[in-house]
């Protein structure tokens, strides 16, 4: 259970890239962007016993074709999975994050008392995806939880305290759920064409079971109702996107209308050769371009009718916007094929006079295409890399002497919880909204690269020291802790377990000098180290709120370090 209070929270993301198309291999990069990111950043690398499928995606050009599932990952623990799947001329990517457990076979850690839950999980997301998310037909997240007693069909206010605070702007309006289920289900926004949706999703108590198999998997590899559903409707918002609000179609029949007319000026008017020539040239790429259109909205009929169906196969009630949509499509296609028509039909009867006098060149004007043809991305323009890497001072906690029954170990990270939460607190920040990972006895912390280091340093030696203090005066079970500080330069993409800070700050905490200064002085309740890099930055003379800090430089080796390090001395 979360800090909050809301149980069981899990995060469900659901990727739906093109496989043809001139969108077709950014999203794919795109899609294969993030599986590595997956695997190398949350671990999430390991096969599934159960199911025979490879851990990493196939090589070259992954083609439309029969639908089937071509990898499958999960992390060390099985608390994160990560599923692709082939859908005929879709590549669906899924990714499920989900709190550890507190069961005998894990470990009990941190995350048992400030578990990683929605908003950790939504920076992770977007980290996940850093490196572009803009070439998929449609994405789905799905916040998902056990549904509190007093759920209704508002949001309830404990699920709206753990979300990200940008979801608090609009309201969330309650959608449809299985039939004769328990699941509730409401979405973000109201934007009826919006390509990424947001959801939150909650079962009862005892219900987890039905939940997963709705929206992540029964057990099997096969796509859940949910994302099906969801698919399809994506299916329907991208037509919806390309056919926009019309302009370009009615700005094509004006122009087939303008061509047509035209050719009164050409009768009544003196006009050189040359003239003439160009207008019946424009009126024949005019016929070309109206032809490739209809063929367009052709075939952008047939997709609306067959992901409408599709939706009420996975489904049996529409969301109403895509409900809505599902209905104004067609009337909209069906009308501008008609004017489309009758303006092709004027400009066709023309041709065939031209034709039959034998007037002018028959040929067109250059290349034409259907005014409704997608435009792939720039050629020219750069890969999104995200932010540039940016420079930010890390913290690690561990509870020295973690041997205690299972009790008093909850307990102590409870406690140890609750002092991390204070320090960042006292820092100006809120813990659920920056970077921080679990240990498995304790915490790892990345403050945002608007810290001012040589400020928070001291504020965080000083408040750890306090707070830990208190604590100890308050609980019979004394606390010792370990401690570590870096700074480093990681782009916003790392997570936290990867990254050459993360590693220092592991090199420090578990260094012999750390733990001979806490095995020497068995008065001390933290002893603390810093990284020669952050003592350069933070300590110097000019920084006064450091003058009455000091530390004595440690030599640290290990197979693959030997860098001094700096233990605070008080």
């Amino acid at each position: 259970m979360d800090e909050n209070g809301l149980a069981d929270q899990e995060l469900a993301v659901h990727v739906f890239a093109p496989l043809d198309g001139p969108w077709a291999a950014t999203a794919v990069r795109q899609v294969r962007a993030i599986w590595a990111r997956c695997a190398d950043q949350l671990g999430i690398d390991r096969p599934v016993e159960t199911v025979d499928l490879p851990v990493v995606l196939p090589e070259g050009r992954i083609r439309s074709g029969a639908a089937t599932a071509l990898a499958l990952a999960e992390d060390r623990t099985g608390d994160f999975q990560m599923i692709a799947r082939r859908e005929h001329d879709i590549l669906s990517f899924s990714l499920v994050l989900a709190a550890p457990m507190d069961t005998e076979d894990r470990r009990l850690r941190i995350g048992s008392a400030i578990a990683p839950g929605w908003r950790q999980f939504d920076r992770w997301w977007g980290q996940l995806a850093i490196d572009g998310a803009d070439a998929f037909l449609g994405t789905a997240v799905l916040y998902q939880a056990q549904l509190p007693d007093d759920a209704t069909v508002a949001l309830a206010p404990i699920m709206q305290s753990a979300l990200p605070f940008r979801l608090t702007a609009e309201p969330w309006s309650r959608q449809p759920s299985p039939e004769g289920s328990a699941l509730a289900m409401w979405e973000f926004g109201s934007a009826a064409t919006d390509p990424n949706r947001i959801f939150v999703v909650g079962a009862p108590g005892g219900h987890a079971a039905e939940l997963s198999a709705w929206t992540w998997s029964d057990g099997g590899v096969a796509m859940p109702p949910l994302a099906r559903y969801l698919m399809h409707a994506a299916r329907l918002r991208h037509a919806a996107r390309v056919i926009g609000d019309g302009t370009q179609l009615r700005e094509l029949q004006q122009q087939a209308r303008d061509r047509v007319d035209g050719f009164t000026m050409l009768v009544a008017a003196p006009i050189t050769v040359t003239a003439a020539a160009n207008q019946i040239r424009g009126l024949a790429s005019a016929e070309l371009t109206l032809i490739a259109t209809l063929s367009d909205l052709q075939d952008m009929r047939y997709t609306v009718e067959i992901a409408e169906l599709n939706m009420k196969l996975a489904m049996a009630v529409s969301c109403p916007a895509d409900h809505a949509l599902a209905e104004l499509l067609p009337q909209r296609v069906g009308e501008a094929n008609r004017f489309l028509q009758a303006a092709l039909d004027r400009v066709q009867h023309v041709r065939k006079l031209l034709a039959d006098w034998n007037i002018g060149p028959q040929g067109a004007a250059g290349r034409t295409e259907s005014v409704l043809a997608e435009r792939g991305p720039s050629e020219t323009a750069p890969p999104s890399r995200g932010e540039q890497a940016e420079l930010r001072l890390g913290f690690a906690v561990d509870i020295a002497g973690y041997r205690r029954c299972a009790p008093a170990q909850n307990d102590a990270q409870h406690r140890l919880a609750a002092l991390i939460r204070a320090v960042v607190r006292t820092l100006g920040f809120d813990l659920d909204e920056i970077d921080r990972e679990g240990t498995g006895d304790g915490l790892r912390v990345f403050l945002p690269s608007t810290t001012e280091i040589h400020t928070a340093l001291p504020i965080l030696l000083g408040t750890l020291r306090d707070r830990l203090e208190l604590d100890n005066q308050r609980s019979h079970d004394r606390l010792r802790l370990r401690a570590s500080a870096v700074v480093g330069s990681f782009g916003p993409g790392e997570i936290g377990r990867t990254g050459e800070p993360v590693l220092e700050l592991i090199r420090l905490l578990d260094s012999a000098p750390l733990y001979q200064a806490l095995n020497d002085n068995a008065d001390s309740d933290l002893e603390f180290m810093i990284s020669g890099r952050l003592h350069e930055i933070a300590v110097p003379p000019e920084h006064p709120l450091l003058d009455s800090v000091r530390f004595d430089r440690r030599r640290v080796r290990t197979k693959n370090y030997d860098k001094d390090g700096w233990l605070w001395i008080r």
